[in-house]
């Protein structure tokens, strides 16, 4: 193999139109008119107020999607349209009421209308969770535009990883 074809392989982004050397819109019609995402994508979540600018996470073990309340203000959400009553693996309580807005969060062009439920973010990694309603419909999941390791943790050091596995019974 060539330098310069060692060099684009390590270089390149791989996607489903580069493997079938197609265009995304044929991967976009291949899939049904839905959106191949990451696990993690910036969006824009447009209320009466402004559209704001954050980063979302997909999450398919979400049956619903949610905003920060401090976001949510931002954009101008709402009015509450109905409360739900929502599960959660973070919080004490085994169930919470949480308030849901009408918003439109636009991605890669595309606009989609959703119901979210508002709340506290605060100590979460992202501010907006997109959750099973919004992902059925729209988005192909795609782990490798967000996480390009195969490796078992995300540990920053080798030494990390080995003692790691050295705990590890086989």
């Amino acid at each position: 193999m060539a330098q310069n074809d060692k060099k684009s392989l390590k270089t390149r982004k791989t996607g489903l139109s580069d493997i079938f050397s197609v265009s995304k819109k044929a991967v976009t019609d291949l899939f049904g008119g839905k959106q191949l995402v990451g696990l993690v994508e910036t969006v824009w979540i447009i209320g009466q107020k402004d559209a704001v600018k954050s980063k979302a996470l997909f999450d398919t073990g979400a049956t619903r999607s949610s905003v920060d309340m401090r976001l949510a203000a931002k954009a101008g959400l709402g009015p509450i349209i109905k409360t739900v009553q929502v599960k959660s693996k973070t919080m004490l309580t085994k169930s919470i009421r949480r308030p849901v807005v009408k918003g439109i969060i636009k991605f890669k062009g595309r606009k989609h209308k959703v119901q979210m439920t508002v709340a506290d973010r605060t100590g979460m990694s992202y501010p907006i969770l997109i959750g099973r309603d919004m992902i059925h419909s729209n988005f192909i999941l795609d782990v490798e535009k967000t996480h390009r390791s195969h490796d078992a943790l995300d540990v920053k050091t080798k030494e990390e990883r080995e003692e790691y596995f050295e705990d590890e019974e086989v």
